[in-house]
């Protein structure tokens, strides 16, 4: 789990680096919902792309990324790998969309976000990880992350009129 994350985390810093001196003078420019769509569009697709390729190179190394951690976690760590996976495909793809609320000032939107992420998946761990042990913690991750990313998506088509890509 905190591999997915921390893989997540770099691809989203790296790309962030690249977009936030572009989004302080969109914002300040003559019509910036217009450039900002624009920016968002840009931003939305480079992270695909890229969410994409880390995807199928997660996939197919999966045994030798599993390996790591010891032959045992090698097979039974497998299938929570495999939940994992499409929560970091979407945390990546929507990454840009925390970026674009923090710049634009909307924190109070992503903390209430964060805050829900947070109590969403205590609750899903309280009540998976006892029956499904390694498995329940995947699915608790994943499902946490996802409600979120979209949460993320809708808050800044509401508090911005950014539309996410040909998605939503």
């Amino acid at each position: 789990i905190f591999a997915g994350t921390g893989i997540c985390w770099v691809v989203l810093t790296a790309t962030s680096q690249v977009f936030k001196p572009i989004i302080m003078p969109t914002l300040k420019s003559n019509d910036p919902s217009k450039n900002m769509q624009k920016l968002y569009f840009r931003a939305n697709i480079l992270l695909c792309g890229q969410a994409f390729l880390l995807t199928l190179i997660l996939y197919i190394f999966r045994f030798k990324i599993l390996g790591l951690f010891g032959d045992h976690f090698k097979h039974f760590g497998v299938q929570a790998y495999l939940i994992i996976l499409p929560s970091i495909v979407v945390i990546i793809a929507t990454g840009s969309a925390s970026y674009f609320l923090q710049f634009s000032g909307k924190v109070v939107a992503l903390i209430k976000l964060s805050a829900s992420a947070l109590i969403l998946q205590l609750i899903l761990c309280l009540l998976l990880i006892p029956h499904y042990d390694l498995l329940g913690a995947a699915i608790s991750f994943s499902l946490s992350e996802i409600v979120v990313c979209i949460g993320l998506v809708f808050v800044a088509r509401k508090k911005m009129g950014l539309k996410f890509c040909w998605l939503f």
